[in-house]
């Protein structure tokens, strides 16, 4: 048994009604439908807003988590900076703009919530897994896939390998 739960957040909405939107769809996961083992996904900008959404997110107990970057910036500033230009950054960062999936990510580590990154090789974007590189990890994986940020190329085999091993493993923990 599964469910997938899919949105694309609304244009012009702020960053604290997407996060808000995120948290609850979250919380609909966990309470309604009583899911004991959610996989979140972001894309790019998606990888951004789900950082910001997950940033000191009450994660409840019964729960198995694992989320999924792909291509993910930095930050906002960053990779509007990166692909367009420095006043796009800018501009990114005056209209409030400036997500970061770097606090939850450290969160996440923190909390022993497993993270999968994706980044493009020829990626230009200043990405997370840069960002988060000079650090040991334990719930990370890092994945280093051929191309660049626009091009959605993901390792399936490496990543359902990967997913399955980190819920069986944690199965296998919590039978300790």
């Amino acid at each position: 048994d599964s469910n997938a739960l899919l949105f694309n957040y609304p244009i012009g909405a702020s960053p604290a009604t997407i996060t808000k939107t995120y948290q609850t769809m979250l919380q609909y996961l966990e309470q309604q439908t009583q899911a004991k083992e959610i996989i979140g996904y972001g894309y790019s900008l998606g990888s951004m807003v789900q950082g910001a959404s997950l940033e000191d997110y009450p994660f409840q107990e019964n729960v198995r988590y694992l989320f999924i970057k792909h291509s993910p910036p930095a930050n906002m500033y960053a990779g509007a900076r990166d692909k367009y230009c420095t006043a796009a950054g800018l501009g990114a960062m005056l209209f409030g703009w400036n997500l970061s999936s770097v606090p939850s990510s450290l969160q996440l580590e923190e909390q022993g919530i497993h993270e999968i990154v994706i980044t493009p090789k020829d990626d230009p974007l200043a990405s997370l897994a840069n960002a988060l590189n000079v650090q040991e990890f334990h719930h990370k994986t890092f994945f280093s896939v051929p191309g660049d940020h626009d091009i959605k190329t993901l390792p399936r085999q490496e990543l359902a390998e990967r997913v399955n091993s980190v819920f069986s493993s944690e199965k296998i923990e919590a039978a300790l």
